[in-house]
């Protein structure tokens, strides 16, 4: 436990400047979006908070198997704890950017009203039939973080362990599930699926396929090349 405290430390302390660094911009944002609709009343401002938190996500999901094979072979921890350290360290920066998103956002509605602007927030959840409550985005908002920032973590092990190569013919692979006429019902489906599920089986499934996907790797771990891109 001491290695795995040590490990989410390491994490947590290349990532922190970056992390604030994008709450800060974004309630800049957000601040200057109020400020514009008190200026220009005649106009309209949108807003849409929870696309640029996934986005950050999934870049962050990128970068976090490098930091901790670079960082956690340095103190001696196995790349089985490694792994492990990632994926709970994964786990909990989703649900804390989940909360923070999720209270600024209801935290923002009231006083937005109040202010009486013509400014509005978005949510990707808007899309779905979930009742606008603060616990059933939570729910939510943390599995999408969960799944967004798994596929991109698992990507770059492929990149790295396997070679670019195997990336881009897995991208191509996907763009072709979205062009082929054949294939791309299913992402229709999906999407109909996701606009009309229950929070409950959204945030079951999500996750489900979260850990699977997560659980691939975990046979591989222990041939992992740390410095694979510098042998």
């Amino acid at each position: 436990m001491k290695e795995l405290k040590g490990l989410w430390k390491i994490l947590w302390l290349d990532i922190r400047r970056s992390y604030s660094i994008f709450w800060s911009i974004l309630l800049f944002f957000v601040i200057l979006g109020i400020g514009i609709s008190i200026s220009f009343p005649q106009g309209e401002v949108s807003w849409n908070m929870d696309g640029a938190v996934l986005i950050y996500q999934i870049v962050i999901g990128a970068m976090l198997f490098r930091i901790a094979f670079d960082y956690g072979s340095t103190f001696g921890s196995t790349r089985k704890l490694m792994y492990v350290g990632v994926v709970s360290f994964l786990f909990i920066l989703s649900l804390v950017s989940a909360f923070l998103l999720n209270a600024l956002y209801f935290l923002l509605q009231p006083l937005l009203s109040v202010l009486d602007v013509n400014m509005e927030l978005n949510s990707l959840l808007h899309m779905s039939t979930i009742s606008e409550n603060f616990f059933g985005y939570l729910l939510i908002l943390f599995t999408i973080y969960v799944f967004s920032s798994t596929v991109s973590m698992l990507l770059s092990i492929l990149k790295q362990q396997v070679g670019a190569i195997a990336l881009y013919g897995t991208a191509g692979i996907f763009a072709l599930t979205v062009i082929l006429p054949a294939v791309n019902t299913y992402w229709v489906d999906l999407f109909y699926w996701f606009s009309r599920a229950p929070l409950l089986n959204m945030f079951l499934w999500i996750l489900l396929v979260s850990v699977v996907l997560l659980c691939i790797p975990v046979p591989f771990v222990r041939q992992f090349q740390i410095f694979s891109d510098k042998k």
